[in-house]
């Protein structure tokens, strides 16, 4: 009788076993994308700001008076639910004399739409990415979305 009981319960506890193996991969071997942090390293500094902006403005409306962005750290930001455009701008520099491959990470997967572009002066764009879960996007961008990006050694 224990053995009729066994067998019929170890399907279900090998399914319950596979669950908690995935679970642990993904907590260990993906880690925390923060513990490389480039605001924690002086080879890197960041200086950021916002705009919060009507939703059909324009790259190029905006970029034309930066001085209505608001210098902020980014955790500082007054997020809201209203229907208005956050416009982020993050001037990074690379102190080190090597070439930086960076990601940068957006904690929030449920954004509607994400577009990230990366500038080399106000008016030469080098990338753009369009990003959200309202956008057609592969499955690991919706689970984490992410943009990849590089920095030329001391600039």
């Amino acid at each position: 009788m224990l053995l009729t009981y066994l067998r019929r319960k170890a399907p279900s506890a090998v399914l319950l076993m596979l669950l908690l193996s995935i679970i642990y991969f993904f907590v260990t071997f993906l880690g925390d994308p923060t513990k490389e942090d480039i605001s924690k390293s002086s080879d890197f500094s960041v200086v950021s700001a916002y705009m919060i902006a009507d939703r059909n403005k324009t790259l190029k409306q905006i970029l034309s008076d930066k001085s209505l962005f608001v210098p902020s750290p980014v955790k500082d930001l007054p997020w809201s639910f209203d229907p208005q455009a956050y416009w982020l701008h993050l001037t990074i520099r690379n102190h080190t004399d090597k070439l930086a491959d960076l990601v940068a990470h957006f904690d929030n997967s449920m954004l509607d739409e994400l577009d990230v572009y990366q500038l080399k002066s106000v008016h030469s764009e080098l990338k753009y990415s369009r990003l959200g879960d309202r956008r057609e996007v592969d499955p690991i961008q919706r689970f984490s979305p992410h943009f990849s990006f590089d920095t030329a050694a001391n600039s």
